[in-house]
């Protein structure tokens, strides 16, 4: 997640700052260094691990995708290709898109094994890498004031995705086990509103640009919705009414819990 927050701060840079290209170039290099530093361990957890394998796979391994499509755009837009005659953006493009099908086949094939993710807000997740794909490929096939196929169907796909989503029904009454647990109905929903300016842009069409609005107010008002539940929450946990779990003591405790699993069965065995 750090990783992604340098990303994104260097592509939105503001020019009043006058960074100049050439630092830019540095944090793209910083980035995909660490991208594909964690990617290679994580990749290879989704061969091999007992417990987090493809089979095994859930919404957030998506996150492990959109650094890729995040630093395809960050290449792009300093001229990485054109200065260096090395087509990076390209490479980081196609990394993404590949681990992104992988990921969400395997969701859509074995998701309905955990009835409980039904409307689960880390499901949208789904949207989120096909969203800032759209707007990668567009910088990177650059068709003057037209948008290319390739985003063009994304974002239906986006949609059609979407709607299924809001048809299982997302939940945002019950209490967040977890800090952030909802904020995944915040950053997906908020990419795929920038793929929508971003397309409304080259469009150029009113259609277009009230699709674009309407995708808007959807993720601002996510965000509005999410903020004040998770304050709502955060007073009930200073007051002694709720709790708060440790994510990262939770995630260890149940990897304990399978490898002592294994072992009980092996010795049965």
């Amino acid at each position: 997640m750090p990783n992604l927050i340098m990303i994104m701060l260097a592509m939105s840079t503001p020019r009043s700052l006058g960074v100049s290209v050439e630092t830019k170039r540095a944090f793209f290099m910083l980035g995909f260094i660490i991208q594909g530093t964690l990617s290679q361990y994580i990749y290879s957890l989704w061969m091999f691990s007992p417990t987090a394998n493809v089979s095994a796979a859930k919404p957030p391994f998506l996150l492990s995708t959109v650094g890729w499509l995040l630093l395809a755009c960050l290449g792009d837009s300093t001229r990485i290709e054109e200065t260096w005659g090395v087509a990076l953006p390209s490479f980081c493009f196609g990394a993404g898109m590949i681990f992104y099908a992988i990921i969400a086949n395997s969701i859509f094939t074995t998701i309905h094994k955990t009835p409980k993710a039904r409307g689960a807000p880390a499901l949208f997740l789904l949207i989120a890498p096909p969203s800032v794909a759209i707007v990668s490929m567009d910088v990177i096939v650059d068709m003057e004031n037209r948008v290319n196929l390739f985003s063009e169907t994304m974002f239906g796909f986006c949609l059609i995705l979407l709607a299924v989503l809001y048809r299982l029904g997302p939940r945002i009454t019950p209490p967040p086990p977890l800090p952030g647990f909802y904020w995944p109905y915040v950053f997906p929903l908020s990419a795929l509103g920038t793929a929508s300016i971003r397309l409304a842009y080259q469009e150029s069409s009113a259609a277009m640009e009230c699709l674009s609005t309407v995708l808007i107010m959807q993720a601002f008002s996510s965000f509005v919705l999410v903020t004040g539940r998770m304050l709502w929450h955060m007073k009930e946990v200073t007051e002694g009414k709720a709790v708060w779990l440790d994510p990262v003591l939770k995630q260890r405790f149940m990897e304990d819990a399978v490898v002592v699993k294994e072992s009980v069965d092996g010795e049965i065995a």
